[in-house]
């Protein structure tokens, strides 16, 4: 796992605790620095491929509105410093972290069948999709806590491979 990494998904998820935003301001130059330090190593093409793999696995879920930009910039900061290999495997965990903590808080359980039931309802008076506005739909943990959870479970695992 490399250090600054690490320190960096725990600044963001800080951020994200706190606010539920995650700063542009410190999400384009990490991504930069991260693809500047692929250079210089001479694996360029891994952090361009896996910022790649990270836009590719988060566009369905932002358009969808599941998932924000700052998420979908965030994981692109974990491709721009690892690999697309890398980058899938922690995205996998982090979604199932993510999908673990609504089972960890049962109050959420109703909001997450009003949310579902409304949207059937909706597509099916309307054939139209019903999202939760973005305060409305948080069911879980931040993106960046999951991620960085994420992150500590992909290196737990890979060093006992």
């Amino acid at each position: 796992m490399s250090s600054v990494l690490l320190g960096i998904l725990i600044v963001l998820a800080c951020y994200d605790l706190k606010s539920r935003r995650l700063p542009n301001h410190l999400l384009f130059p990490t991504i930069i620095v991260g693809v500047f330090v692929q250079v210089i190593s001479a694996d360029w093409l891994s952090a361009v491929a896996g910022m790649g793999t990270a836009f590719l696995l988060t566009l369905f879920p932002v358009l969808l509105r599941g998932m924000g930009m700052g998420d979908q910039k965030l994981l692109m900061i974990v491709g721009a410093w690892t690999s697309p290999v890398e980058t899938y495997q922690i995205f996998f965990y982090s979604i199932l972290i993510s999908a673990g903590s609504i089972l960890l808080f049962p109050y959420r359980w109703s909001m997450v069948y009003h949310h579902l039931m409304g949207t059937a309802g909706a597509w099916h008076a309307h054939r139209r999709i019903w999202l939760p506005k973005v305060k409305d739909s948080a069911l879980s943990m931040p993106y960046a806590v999951c991620l960085l959870l994420a992150y500590f479970v992909h290196g737990g695992l890979l060093r006992y491979e």
